[in-house]
């Protein structure tokens, strides 16, 4: 009697990986002094460099939200985020969605994106987060962890990246904690397992029509090939869900990187 091929269905790669360089750019106090600089003479003086254009079109954005009422369910999340993990300690400012941040990124890189900002006053959310529950919340716990610390910390220093780092392990949003080389790393790493899950599809696929159902032993042999297979992809999927969050972590540094990679190509 012929032996029954019982196939164990090939699940394709079910999650591709993102790269998400663009996060919650770096935002300073309206009132930070500027650099000190060395003149021509040599002597030590204070010059006001031109400010960045999105800088600029950042205070226009504040300056159209201020006075306004926040939208109330960013409202109730912020205040929720508020009691749980600041201990109610934070001030109850304006929480706004605003479409104009979507024309913030464009300004500092080709790519990047704005998610959030504030002048610790007021905060102001891209509306392209809205039903992405994850995201918002990162977005919301970045610019509450700016409020929390705008006295000793208006840019993303070690005291922003300290407390931000303690909310995370609270558990206040998704994310991972972790150096570039470690997502470079992890990148690759996903880069050479996507290759190797291609090739072995597309040979379970060349070899399931040349199977040979009347042997069982060959039947069993492929389905545990594909058992394997999609192990694989499993574990392949789980690894990009954490490059996901080691890249969605939202410690503001996005300006800073993609400075320093520019820099990198610069010969």
């Amino acid at each position: 009697m012929r032996n029954s091929l019982v196939l164990v269905g090939l699940s394709g790669l079910a999650v591709g990986f993102v790269i998400v360089y663009a996060s919650l750019p770096r935002r300073e106090s309206a009132a930070a002094a500027p650099p000190a600089t060395l003149s021509a003479t040599g002597s030590s003086a204070t010059h006001s460099a031109p400010s960045p254009p999105d800088e600029a079109s950042s205070a226009q954005l504040f300056a159209r939200n201020r006075g306004l009422p926040s939208d109330p369910d960013l409202a109730d999340e912020y205040e929720q985020i508020n009691v749980e993990y600041f201990k109610n300690a934070l001030p109850a400012p304006a929480v706004r969605w605003e479409t104009g941040l979507a024309e913030l990124g464009p300004l500092i890189a080709d790519g990047f994106s704005v998610l959030g900002l504030t002048d610790g006053k007021t905060i102001l959310l891209n509306p392209s987060i809205e039903r992405d529950r994850d995201q918002r919340r990162r977005a919301l716990c970045h610019e509450m962890t700016h409020m929390a610390v705008w006295k000793q910390d208006v840019a993303h220093g070690p005291i922003f990246q300290d407390r931000l780092r303690r909310l995370s392990e609270q558990g206040a949003f998704k994310g991972i904690v972790a150096t570039d080389e470690d997502k470079d790393a992890t990148l690759a790493t996903l880069g050479r397992k996507h290759t190797a899950l291609e090739a072995e599809e597309r040979a379970l696929q060349a070899d399931h029509k040349s199977l040979d159902r009347t042997s069982q032993a060959a039947v069993n042999a492929y389905n545990a090939r594909v058992l394997r297979y999609r192990e694989d992809v499993a574990d392949y999927n789980r690894l990009v869900e954490q490059y996901n969050l080691m890249v969605s972590y939202p410690d503001g540094l996005a300006r800073e990187r993609l400075k320093s990679r520019s820099d990198e190509t610069v010969h």
